[in-house]
């Protein structure tokens, strides 16, 4: 199926192996009416040489706890990211086990109305912390979050951020969507669709199917990324992003959600971090 009339190439990330899957994204992206191709998911005993140095020392011992299934799915995402830095066009990434929503089908729409500065536009993460909106084309809005939620199912990616989210780091330290959320390491502007356009897991993980997780905790995991990997602190980014006043309206909206939270036992909705202009 062609893809050229639309806007942006799309990619799907499929195991050999998943055949109901992609029985089952088939069928999504017909109703959404998105051209698209097959990208066969690595698995991790097929981690290409080009990028097994990013993820094993010279004695193949992994750089950090990752799972098998992590390293693999994280080598995917890098090949396809790859793909779209070499055509030039922006990118639609996606993952096999996605509910695609109605709006979905307007991703063209979404994309001619995201600012000029984007890198990633995340279609699939529900927002956790305070967030503006950048830009909006009827119900679907696109927003800045005070910290970008994690989960890489669905993404929009252009080619220069496909590039420079390939050469931020050597090694690859965390999860895929642990090191897309850092955008104050990789520098590649992200925005998130609100409401989001796209259910991520709704089938078994086939990353928890390829091997056993690290026996670190994902707190400390992270914490020593972090420590290797130095950079600029994320307060740093989030100031120059937001300025005083938006860091502090941010902050004001993160701990009344929280205190409503404990007093009342409700939990947020996505739209309850929208700050109002």
């Amino acid at each position: 199926m062609s893809d050229r009339a639309q806007p942006f190439d799309a990619w799907l990330i499929n195991l050999d192996r998943d055949s109901g899957r992609l029985t089952h994204m088939r069928a999504e992206l017909a109703a959404a009416g998105i051209a698209w191709r097959r990208f066969a998911a690595l698995t991790p005993d097929a981690i290409p040489p080009a990028l097994r140095p990013a993820f094993f020392d010279e004695a193949g011992a992994p750089h950090a706890p990752l799972r098998p299934g992590e390293i693999a799915c994280y080598a995917s995402h890098l090949s396809v990211m790859a793909l779209i830095a070499e055509s030039g066009r922006p990118g639609l990434v996606m993952e096999d086990d996605l509910r695609l929503a109605p709006g979905f089908a307007e991703l063209a729409r979404l994309l001619a109305a995201a600012p000029a500065d984007w890198g990633f536009l995340r279609l699939s993460n529900a927002p956790k912390s305070a967030c503006r909106e950048v830009a909006r084309d009827g119900a679907l809005a696109l927003v800045e979050c005070w910290r970008v939620p994690n989960n890489a199912g669905a993404y929009l990616v252009n080619p220069a951020a496909a590039r420079r989210f390939i050469a931020a780091y050597p090694r690859r330290l965390r999860p895929i969507d642990e090191d897309m959320r850092r955008v104050w390491e990789h520098g590649c502007v992200s925005y998130v669709a609100l409401p989001r356009l796209a259910e991520l897991n709704i089938f078994e993980s086939s990353i928890d199917a390829a091997g056993a997780r690290g026996d670190a905790p994902a707190r400390r995991r992270f914490e020593a990324a972090r420590r290797r990997l130095g950079g600029e602190p994320a307060w740093r980014w989030q100031l120059r992003r937001w300025g005083l006043a938006g860091a502090a309206r941010a902050m004001g909206r993160g701990i009344a959600l929280s205190l409503r939270k404990r007093v009342s036992g409700r939990r947020a909705r996505p739209e309850d971090h929208l700050l109002r202009r």
